[in-house]
């Protein structure tokens, strides 16, 4: 299966004219990280969007999910969201797509002294030099798109992906993608919720990933739900898929 990551400007050209925008504003986005080798090694792409570049699932949000090993702290905060503002703006430059992207701002969720916390920036995109534009400039952009970025996750497979000339960018490795979605389940029952598309990825994964009937593979897929569980904090064995 090839990666859509390496030629992000044919899913671009591929996208419906209602769509269009939405994939530049990905396109700036991901290439805003990759071109900046302090955001490269500080954020690993995983969710949706990886599932649709990377492993060409069909579905995607409007979130583009991030994470990093840091733990989170006020300088970090003020260090990832003033590199974000000053990239953007050179990314439009090098793309130079009609998309004008800015951060609209940005929230910390659940709050600054907890343990395990994410950054939800709102970026607004637009296209140049209409009263949208205007809008973005204004802070009251009608089209956004969400950065998710989450502290102090345990990240035990990276795999590099190469962008040409954009750079490179972190994300997921396979094992590690399809431990997380399984953690993600093991720790659905005890929050009280019942979210369905982590079992969709998985059967994707598991029909399009060969290599994951791998006995090393599984092996590692293994390892990884173990560590993912210990950082949640969600009870593993070989009784929790019993549920």
């Amino acid at each position: 299966m090839s990666s859509l990551l390496t030629n992000i400007p044919g899913w671009v050209k591929a996208a419906s004219s209602e769509e269009r925008s939405f994939r530049e504003a990905v396109h700036i986005i991901l290439d805003t990280i990759a071109a900046d080798t302090r955001l490269s090694d500080l954020l690993c792409l995983k969710g949706g969007i990886l599932m649709a570049l990377h492993y060409e699932r069909t579905r995607h949000s409007t979130d583009i999910d991030f994470t990093t090993e840091e733990p989170f702290s006020i300088d970090a905060e003020a260090e990832i969201t003033t590199l974000i503002d000053a990239r953007l703006i050179e990314a439009e430059e090098r793309l130079s797509y009609d998309t004008v992207c800015r951060r609209q701002g940005w929230v910390v969720q659940p709050g600054r002294d907890r343990t395990y916390v994410t950054i939800k920036m709102k970026i607004g995109f637009a296209t140049r030099g209409t009263r949208q534009h205007e809008r973005l400039l204004r802070g009251q952009a009608a089209n956004t798109l969400s950065i998710d970025y989450s502290y102090l996750e345990s990240i035990p497979q990276i795999e590099e992906v190469s962008l040409g000339a954009d750079g490179v960018l972190r994300v997921y490795a396979l094992p590690t993608l399809v431990a997380e979605k399984i953690r993600s389940l093991l720790q659905q029952p005890l929050r009280n919720r019942h979210r369905r598309q982590d079992i969709f990825d998985l059967q994707h994964l598991l029909i399009n990933r060969p290599e994951l009937y791998n006995a090393s593979c599984q092996k590692t897929v293994v390892e990884d739900i173990i560590i993912k569980c210990h950082d949640r904090g969600v009870p593993v064995d070989q009784g929790s898929f019993d549920q």
